[in-house]
């Protein structure tokens, strides 16, 4: 592994072990399931994954996370959207709604993971006015970086996260 992306892993790990607990949000995807794998490395038990889903989430892809969650050894819990907003009077965004179920599972950090190429989307923007962290982009990583690093880390599923994300533009 080049230099320039030993440091910039160094840097993401050095961030995370300075958050002491996070929720992970958790779509499975190869940006998650990194940022997940590199939490439960420096946190052990006190990094959790979460995935909101919908009625319109495709089923496969929440099995799918379930079972990458499952191979990192992390707890992943699972919320409905609808329900999620029962969880607060009058929740506006999603984002807050997870800063309290972290409240309530005394994790100091919801984490996300966005990446370079997310600095001006809508998600990233509300995800920062609700106070989630993104580490990815903290330690300056991009796509095709959080791609090889999660191969040379040997991210459990990996080829499986890869046809699940070429399924979904084929859509």
């Amino acid at each position: 592994m080049e230099n320039r992306l030993e440091k910039k892993l160094d840097k993401l790990r050095k961030g995370i072990r300075k958050l002491d607990s996070v929720l992970v949000t958790f779509s499975g995807g190869i940006d998650s399931a990194f940022l997940l794998r590199i939490c439960r490395e420096e946190l052990g038990e006190k990094a959790i994954a979460v995935t909101a889903f919908s009625d319109s989430y495709p089923q496969d892809e929440l099995s799918m996370a379930k079972h990458i969650a499952k191979a990192l050894g992390a707890k992943h819990i699972t919320i409905k959207e609808n329900d999620m907003v029962d969880m607060i009077e009058d929740a506006e965004d999603v984002n807050f709604v997870l800063k309290e179920l972290a409240a309530t599972l005394d994790l100091k950090n919801v984490l996300n993971a966005h990446h370079m190429e997310h600095t001006r989307s809508k998600s990233f923007l509300a995800a920062r006015r609700a106070g989630l962290r993104s580490p990815l982009m903290e330690a300056g990583l991009n796509k095709a970086e959080i791609r090889l690093l999660a191969k040379y880390l040997g991210l459990p599923a990996l080829d499986e996260i890869g046809k699940k994300k070429t399924r979904k533009k084929k859509r």
